[in-house]
């Protein structure tokens, strides 16, 4: 039975409402009394929306708005879920209602509203006066942090505002980059007391090849622009776009970050990547490696690599030490075997 529909117990919610419309006759009746797996009647009324009879039950005498049914869910995780927003409403005007509880699935309901983008319950659950903004899910995600993985730019607004939300837990501006949301990345660097670089965010983004994003955070003085190796992942990934940006911008070590790429495609034969790197100047195509070898040097090692090698030599790419420190510019070809 899906316990989300409620199944035949519906009809037990439709007696509740008809029997529950005068407060005087909730005298000697245990409100609380459910099925022992969806619940009491409370949960049902929330979990299928049924607004007036939550309103009576809300009112009858012993009501207790923290059990669930049989999967934990209580009814304010159930109102968040099914976006029951004056449910939610009703139900954080109850005295001991506990909104920190976390669901089986580690979720706080705040937590939730915040992934699912539910603008207008997170600003509910922001006003109950003892609300843990930084409440941890299970995975150890804050609702802000959620907000900004899942790319809610107004909720992310919203959370910002509450006093003492932590702007750094989990390294928000990394992840909203990672995904490529552009409008919380620009909110996030609007932020007091942010780290920008936390979790490398313009690594993440160079690597996903979200162009917009790269281009708002070259644009951002503090941004290390060498953290992650953001040009080599861009690279790898053959982001060309990103890789022209990267290349242009100002404090990008190019050389650190393409010569040791460079050097790993020739030596494992990776004809595409070779050839994708070859295309830009600005870094050194006959750098040695620590044992004195250039690209050239490695690729020419193996007869398999025969067109990477040439196509190394027709880009003027040369030899430079052996493993002994010789000079070995001017070694023949490969031994053609």
């Amino acid at each position: 039975m899906n316990h989300r529909n409620g199944g035949h117990h519906g009809n037990v919610v439709g007696q509740w409402g008809s029997a529950r419309q005068r407060r005087d006759k909730t005298d000697g009746i245990d409100v609380n009394l459910g099925h022992s797996v969806d619940g009491p009647p409370l949960v049902v009324s929330v979990r299928r929306g049924h607004g007036k009879v939550i309103q009576v039950l809300l009112k009858a005498n012993g009501i207790n708005v923290n059990i669930g049914d049989i999967w934990s869910w209580r009814p304010l995780f159930w109102a968040v879920t099914e976006s029951q927003e004056e449910a939610v409403r009703l139900l954080l005007q109850m005295d001991g209602i506990e909104v920190h509880v976390r669901n089986p699935q580690g979720y706080t309901p705040l937590a939730m509203a915040a992934q699912n983008g539910q603008t207008k319950l997170v600003d509910l659950l922001c006003r109950a006066g003892d609300i843990d903004v930084n409440a941890w899910d299970s995975l150890e995600h804050s609702p802000l942090y959620l907000a900004a993985a899942y790319g809610h730019p107004e909720i992310v607004e919203r959370l910002l505002q509450v006093v003492g939300v932590d702007v750094n837990a989990g390294c928000l501006l990394a992840r909203a980059a990672l995904a490529g949301h552009i409008r919380v990345v620009e909110i996030l660097l609007r932020t007091d007391g942010i780290d920008v670089n936390a979790g490398w965010p313009l690594a993440k983004a160079a690597k996903e090849g979200h162009t917009g994003v790269v281009e708002i955070l070259l644009r951002e003085d503090r941004i290390d622009k060498n953290a992650g190796m953001a040009l080599q992942l861009a690279a790898m990934n053959c982001r060309k776009e990103v890789v022209d940006l990267l290349i242009k911008a100002d404090g990008v070590d190019v050389n650190a970050n393409l010569c040791p790429l460079f050097i790993h495609a020739a030596k494992n034969g990776e004809y595409e990547m070779v050839r994708f790197l070859l295309q830009y100047d600005g870094f050194d195509k006959n750098k040695e490696d620590e044992n004195g070898w250039t690209a050239l040097q490695w690729a020419q090692q193996f007869y398999s690599y025969r067109n990477t090698t040439q196509l190394l030599k027709d880009a003027g790419c040369r030899w430079g030490k052996n493993p002994d420190g010789k000079d070995s510019s001017g070694v023949g070809d490969f031994n053609d075997k």
